[in-house]
């Protein structure tokens, strides 16, 4: 069918990177959709300059019919001449292990597997067979669960690396293709069952719909490309805010809130939930983004619950994800530059050289102390810190210099008295190197 084959063609056409050079692989279950765009990219190929691969997944669900598929699948890349890729994963335990449903399980693994046979292949692009009636399953998958706008856009048409060619195609134009060339596939028992909630929404919600609207897939389809341009023009919004106010390191990460509060809500929104997925690769849902946006407006010293197992503490201008404390110790010159000659900027402070030998860099542990400058006795370094009014996060990520359980120097809040010089006195300036300065500002 010329129309379809046309589609395909321009959406390879529209991509930024091109297609020429490249290689694709595309995942094919053996189903009408699959073998339809695995047969659209065969026949493009040479016209377009790109090289093809098929790649089946086999989910360990059907037994001797998800064998069968497989097979299919194997068969059709041999007739074609192309390279095949095939994984078996058992979709079924791996949902009980991690309290998954089936259908959520095989998708996981489904696309675990297509980025393992993509590295194999060599793939610039990964090709699924995702057609417009897909779409409206998503969208209205994703409204009845209450999505936001990110999730009423759908499918993407391109995310990454994959890609969905077949999105504006609905599934009598691609039936009719399949026609026209011939094309034999295989039916997945399962699609029928509607104890599956996607397969009940296909079967039973989008007929009634279309019925009522005949060109509803058309105004999804509008609708989703409408919702996805306001969708990444948010996005760049937040993504500029997270550039200029978040740090994170190994052993620190944070979100600078000052101003915060004027902002819109949605770019607010979207800013927390990049930030705790780029600190610490969470997810916020919709809750607990929420309850994260009130707890940015609370009282400072709190701690609120993340998921898997992480917490975050609203600091004085500051919104931490807590890391787990490293009290590993350092040469000193790992984390301290050490001249002989003043620096001229920056934070440093002077340091005898008597004292050296026995100094080394790391962050504090239960039991230290410090005789502060100008003082006789000695000060627990907690107490110090907490009296200094310095977030909790902080006090476990500062490197400071330590001669055993005391604390010599604790760059920007004190020194000891045992550094105090005299003219006579042999000594050389101490830097905090690294991050230090882009941590305490």
């Amino acid at each position: 069918m010329a129309d379809a084959l046309s589609a395909a063609r321009g959406f390879l056409a529209s991509l930024p990177s091109g297609v020429m050079g490249r290689k694709i692989l595309c995942a094919v279950s053996g189903g009408c959709d699959s073998v339809c765009l695995a047969h659209m990219l065969y026949s493009l190929k040479d016209e377009m300059g790109f090289s093809v691969a098929l790649a089946h997944v086999e989910h360990g669900i059907r037994g001797e019919t998800s064998l069968r598929d497989a097979r299919f699948v194997r068969d059709f890349a041999a007739r074609l001449s192309l390279p095949f890729y095939i994984e078996s994963v058992d979709a079924p335990a791996f949902a009980k292990k991690n309290g998954l449903s089936v259908e959520t399980a095989a998708r996981q693994l489904r696309y675990s597997a297509l980025k393992r046979m993509a590295d194999e292949y060599g793939a610039y692009y990964t090709a699924t067979a995702h057609h417009a009636l897909d779409q409206i399953e998503t969208v209205m998958m994703h409204m009845l669960r209450g999505s936001g706008l990110h999730g009423l856009c759908g499918i993407a048409p391109v995310s990454g690396s994959l890609i969905r060619p077949l999105l504006s195609l609905d599934k009598d134009e691609l039936l009719d293709y399949a026609r026209l060339n011939s094309l034999s596939f295989m039916q997945d028992e399962t699609n029928s069952d509607a104890s599956y909630r996607r397969n009940e929404m296909r079967l039973s919600v989008v007929p009634a719909l279309l019925s009522y609207e005949p060109s509803f897939t058309r105004m999804i389809s509008r609708l989703t490309e409408s919702l996805r341009m306001d969708d990444e023009a948010l996005e760049a919004l937040a993504q500029g805010e997270l550039s200029a106010r978040m740090y994170a390191s190994e052993r620190i990460a944070f979100l600078r809130l000052d101003g915060l509060e004027g902002s819109a809500g949605a770019i607010k929104r979207r800013l927390l939930r990049a930030f705790a997925g780029n600190a610490a690769g969470l997810t916020l849902e919709y809750d607990k983004t929420e309850e994260l946006c009130a707890f940015i407006s609370g009282e400072r010293g709190r701690i609120i619950n993340l998921p898997e197992s992480n917490r975050a503490y609203l600091g004085n201008g500051r919104l931490y994800i807590l890391r787990k404390r490293d009290e590993s110790s350092f040469p000193l010159e790992e984390k301290f530059t050490v001249s002989e000659k003043k620096p001229q900027s920056g934070l440093y402070h002077a340091f005898p050289k008597a004292l050296l030998s026995k100094a080394e860099a790391r962050t504090r542990r239960e039991g230290d102390f410090i005789i502060p400058f100008g003082m006789r006795g000695k000060k627990s370094v907690s107490d110090l810190m907490t009296d200094k009014k310095l977030d909790l996060p902080l006090r476990d990520a500062i490197f400071s210099v330590y001669s055993g359980a005391e604390a010599l120097w604790i760059p920007s809040v004190c020194a000891s008295e045992r550094l105090r010089v005299s003219g006579g006195d042999d000594f050389v300036y101490l830097s905090p190197s690294g991050d230090f300065d882009k941590i305490i500002k």
